[in-house]
């Protein structure tokens, strides 16, 4: 019989042998590639320890059910499409409170697109078809925002981008490989070979604000206004 102070669910850590109450704690991978035991987000329920489903990683991210449930998808890239993804509510709360500065017609950019977290909750607020267009080379991610947005435009690899051709918008949002600033990894920082690409975000909103001046624009009319990173 269990007693009632009993922990009936918890997160378990494989790689250090332990249990957490904290069900939404950081999935960890191997500094020199690969993926611990805890890529998969083992829970357990009682005395059964299992993984957590990508439906169960959806709504721990925010994302509505079915999100990532791609036609003939395998679980692997829902699981690490999901790993990299923001989590909604935190953008939500900030969005949220940005918007009120915003003008009625506000558009937004979204640079290192992912499955889509900030033209989900952008739209949410500011209505169908005001996200505009979003950068993102990986395939999956790229087949899950094409799924849920059709109408939003795909530019593609951001080092190719030019923010002077890029339809201007009233805010970026943007969120740059972490890799190399995770204790994961080797610490690099913003000089790592991946988290040096939010250096190509600030790159285009320079380029994107000053063909606005160019064209004769001023002041709080320069756009972007907001970027989010």
């Amino acid at each position: 019989g269990s007693s009632s102070s009993e922990t009936i669910l918890a997160s378990v850590d494989c790689r250090n042998g332990r249990e957490s109450k904290d069900m939404s704690g950081t999935i960890q991978a191997k500094p020199n590639g690969g993926y611990s035991l805890n890529y998969i987000s083992p829970v357990r329920i009682g005395n059964i320890v299992r993984r957590l489903v990508p439906l169960e990683c959806e709504r721990l991210q925010g994302y509505p059910d079915g999100w990532t449930d791609i036609p003939g998808a395998k679980d692997t890239p829902r699981y690490k499409a999901l790993g990299n993804s923001i989590a909604l509510p935190v953008f939500y709360y900030v969005l949220y409170h940005v918007s009120r500065y915003l003008p009625p017609d506000a558009t937004l950019g979204s640079l290192f697109d992912g499955i889509g977290g900030f033209p989900l909750i952008w739209e949410r607020l500011h209505g169908r078809g005001t996200a505009r267009w979003a950068s993102e080379i990986e395939p999956f991610p790229i087949l899950v925002t094409t799924k849920n947005f059709p109408e939003m435009k795909h530019l593609g690899d951001i080092n190719k981008l030019n923010g002077a051709d890029l339809e201007p918008v009233t805010i970026i949002a943007g969120g740059s490989p972490c890799q190399d600033m995770s204790i994961a990894g080797k610490r690099e920082g913003l000089d790592g070979s991946r988290s040096n690409l939010f250096r190509e975000q600030i790159r285009i909103i320079k380029e994107m604000r000053e063909s606005d001046r160019a064209a004769g624009r001023t002041g709080t009319q320069i756009r972007p206004r907001y970027m989010v990173w």
